[in-house]
Order: C-alpha cells, then structure tokens, then sequence
C-alpha cells in the first residue's frame, strides 16, 4: 500500500466589486463558477497556479465582481495501522480508508478451512476497525488492541 496520495486544492475567491452591494447574489453564483472554470482551465494549462479573474459583470443586475483563484498541489500522508492477526489499514486525512488482513485465519477448522460463520465474524470485526479507523479512533490505542485480541478469543471460543 502506499503511504500517501496525491492531492490538489482549487481555491477561488469571489468579492463585489461595488460598494453599494454587501455579498455575492446567489443568483449570480452559478455564472461566476463558470466563468471561473473556464478561465482557470486555461490557465493552468499554461501553467500558472494562481491569478486574478479580473472583473466579471453580471448580465442581469449589472452587478460587478472581482475574483482570485489559487491552486495547489498538496500530498496527504496516510496514517498505517499494524494490528494483531495480520491487520493492516491505511487512513487518509479525510478519512478514507483501506484494508488488508488475515484476521480469518483465527477462525480457521481444524483441517485449516474456513467456513462461512467464521468469515463472517472476520468479516464483521474487519469493518468495525475499518469504520473506527476512519471516524478517527487512534487504533493504537492499548484499549483497542486488548479489546481486539479478546473479540477474537470470544469468537473462537464460541464457533
């Protein structure tokens, strides 16, 4: 798995022009989203990362407006997590995760197959640490090893 992935933010700041007008009419965001994807698609082709969108009047009202946009690559690192029975994720800052694990192999029969109750129950334990993982629970934490190490044993015991 990889540790990190690559990511770019897009920022575009729109501001009346107008003293007489406090805020953006909503009614004139669409149009000024458009013409700020056209303008910056451009623009970034020719590889610039930020600029001003210069003064866009608005058909409708005569409304005027004065636009920025910034773009930035940025690369989130992913924190790895090493757990007992094989189980290994990776979570993204924002929260998306991935999973690998040999956690059934704990519920293996005694001629070393699997059966359906006990990838079920792997299956189900995979999840909630995958879930947990991704609200933000440290999956380091002591507690949650323990915790993890007795849901196995109670597992096994009860198959």
């Amino acid at each position: 798995m990889n540790n990190s992935q690559y990511e770019t933010k897009l920022t575009i700041r729109w501001w009346v022009n107008d003293k007489s007008i406090d805020e953006v009419d909503e009614s004139d965001k669409g149009t000024l989203f458009d013409f700020s994807m056209d303008m910056i698609s451009s623009m970034v082709s020719e590889g610039f990362t930020e600029g001003d969108l210069g003064a866009t009047v608005s058909s409708d009202e005569n409304r005027v407006y004065r636009g920025y946009w910034e773009f930035k690559e940025q690369t989130s690192e992913a924190k790895a997590y090493s757990l007992p029975f094989g189980v290994n994720l990776q979570i993204t800052s924002d929260g998306a995760g991935q999973m690998s694990s040999e956690l059934a192999k704990q519920f293996s029969l005694e001629d070393g197959s699997i059966d359906d109750k006990g990838e079920a129950s792997a299956d189900a334990l995979e999840a909630l640490l995958l879930s947990m993982g991704c609200a933000g629970v440290d999956l380091d934490d002591p507690k949650i090893l323990s915790a993890l190490k007795s849901a196995v044993d109670q597992i096994g015991q009860n198959l």
